[in-house]
């Protein structure tokens, strides 16, 4: 995921309370020197208003109910952190993470290891996996294209985001058995890795799906309904 973003002093459209309350003295250089620490492997605490669960109850009800929780911290990923823009106290970041991450908290612990501390500002999401911002569409022109039956042309392949996964290419009988959820052999079909998920494609390229290893063979995890008229459409 690709996320753009900090801000170190007040912003217009802050909530809740101020917790203190300090100078701004960061160059552009005093920035950039910290953030390669935030690259790489890290273990990173959510914040409390989250949508993680404790005992059946999302984190955010229990936040605003009062409740102070131990939010034990979990492992992320952080591929890139450049800066885009500083303008005192504004910093805005371009951020590719893995899944899980929480840019809130990125902000909170990158303000806490500069000094003055900071809070997320705006947050745009760039790209999820294969599929930009430019690539998007607004809710308005996605009505009017359900009002025209268009729709369709906004649509992606159903492979689209699966595209740097291995391909399993099956067989007239193979692609019977996926059809049926019932076990596919590992064969010179389908690639002798260590992979978890393929997606499987019939001989005429239809995309059928995804399999799952496991030490049977290889099992039908999900399947799309298509027949050979479907060939080249993916839709």
């Amino acid at each position: 995921m690709r996320w753009r973003t900090v801000s170190f002093g007040p912003h217009p459209l802050a909530e809740g309370q101020i917790l203190r309350e300090s100078a701004v003295a960061l160059t552009r250089d005093d920035i950039a020197a910290v953030l390669p620490e935030f690259l790489g492997d890290q273990l990173q605490r959510p914040p409390l208003f989250s949508a993680l669960k404790r005992d059946g109850q999302r984190l955010y009800a229990l936040a605003r109910a009062g409740k102070t929780l131990e939010v034990p911290p979990r492992p992320i990923h952080i591929d890139i952190l450049d800066i885009v823009d500083w303008t005192s106290p504004s910093l805005m970041l371009d951020v590719v993470c893995g899944k899980g991450t929480y840019i809130r908290s990125l902000a909170f612990d990158l303000g806490e290891r500069l000094g003055p501390g900071a809070h997320l500002a705006a947050l745009v999401r760039t790209r999820s996996g294969p599929f930009t911002l430019d690539s998007s569409i607004t809710l308005d022109a996605l009505a009017q294209a359900f009002s025209e039956s268009t729709w369709r042309d906004y649509c992606f392949a159903a492979d689209e985001a699966l595209l740097d996964w291995q391909v399993a290419l099956l067989d007239a009988e193979n692609e019977t058995r996926m059809r049926y959820g019932q076990t596919l052999p590992v064969s010179a079909d389908t690639p002798r890795n260590r992979q978890p998920l393929l997606r499987a494609y019939s001989a005429d390229g239809r995309f059928l799906g995804i399999l799952r290893r496991d030490e049977a063979g290889w099992q039908p995890h999900k399947v799309l309904l298509t027949t050979p008229d479907d060939a080249g459409d993916g839709r």
